[in-house]
Parts: structure tokens; C-alpha cells; sequence
């Protein structure tokens, strides 16, 4: 065995980044994105890869934003920013 002093071990820094959630608008335009790319794509692996191109998204989010716009029967109505309402 080494002392604490002669021994030397590697540390590892592991750093959690907390990535906060879509706002309404961003949520509407990804599910409308995502709902063009499932019309173009035939292969889901494909439209995966596009929406987190497109969208900066992590694959798993971009699984689920493509599953939910899945079941879309029309686009997904977009929020009216409050700065715009009267």
C-alpha cells in the first residue's frame, strides 16, 4: 500500500448540467417540426437525427417530441407571446 502521501490518484469531476424545460412557443414549434419531419422521413432514426440538428435537442427528446407529434392530426397551435397580447 502507499501513503497519502506518495500515492496519486486520478480524480474525475463530474459536472450536472440541469437543462431547463421548452417554454410553450418552443414546445409548439419543436411538435410542428417534428411533425413535418415524420412526413418526410421514412426511416425514424433519420428524423431523430434531423430534429436534434435542427433543434439542439438531446436524443431521447427528440424521440419523444417525434412520438408525440405522432399522434398530431393537424399542427400544433402555436402560443401568442404576451408581449404581443393587448
Amino acid at each position: 500500500m502507499c501513503s497519502k502521501s506518495t500515492c496519486s490518484v486520478p480524480h474525475v469531476v463530474v459536472s450536472v448540467w440541469h437543462m431547463s424545460r421548452a417554454n410553450n412557443a418552443q414546445r409548439a414549434v419543436r411538435l410542428n417540426h417534428a411533425r413535418e419531419l415524420l412526413q418526410r422521413f421514412d426511416h425514424l432514426p433519420d428524423a431523430v437525427a434531423q430534429m436534434r440538428k435542427d433543434s439542439g435537442v438531446s436524443r431521447r427528446q427528440a424521440y419523444r417530441y417525434l412520438q408525440q407529434a405522432a399522434h398530431l392530426k393537424q399542427p400544433f397551435p402555436s402560443a401568442t407571446p404576451r408581449s404581443l397580447l393587448p
